[in-house]
């Protein structure tokens, strides 16, 4: 149900930021406020937790996930920039089609960071679809 929920929110989040683009925003400037309003509702909910000193911790004892941490930071921050500036070059329902190809570089580091293959016959078919559709909407589009 979770990730039901997330792509619904997902969906609705793409029309939203092509929608601020298209009213002049710049995609740094609409991830800054993005960020702003994010991160009180991200405070309020890690102060719920209930382990908040165990979660602290975790990062803060182990220098390679700090490293981790940081890196993931940064890269969530370009991602999400580079997806602003291809909705403001082309249009959130494209963009979002073609950002979904992240599976296939999600297995790729899988194998690589965590030498897991998570790989099975079903991910495999719908790896392969998503490659097909990325390729069709690339010659198309």
């Amino acid at each position: 149900i979770y990730a039901l929920l997330a792509s619904v929110s997902w969906g609705l989040v793409y029309v939203l930021e092509e929608k601020l683009l298209r009213g002049g925003l710049s995609p740094v400037a609409l991830q800054l406020f993005v960020g702003l309003v994010s991160m009180p509702i991200y405070v309020a909910l890690f102060y719920t937790l209930k382990n908040k000193k165990e979660q602290l911790t975790i990062v803060t004892d182990n220098p390679s996930l700090i490293w981790s941490l940081v890196i993931a930071g940064v890269l969530i921050v370009a991602a999400n920039l580079f997806i602003l500036f291809a909705v403001q070059e082309k249009n959130a329902t494209l963009v979002s089609v073609l950002e979904i190809t992240y599976p296939i570089f999600t297995f790729i580091f899988a194998m690589w960071l965590l030498g897991d293959t998570q790989l099975n016959a079903g991910t495999l078919i719908g790896a392969s679809f998503i490659a097909l559709g990325t390729g069709v909407i690339l010659l198309k589009g």
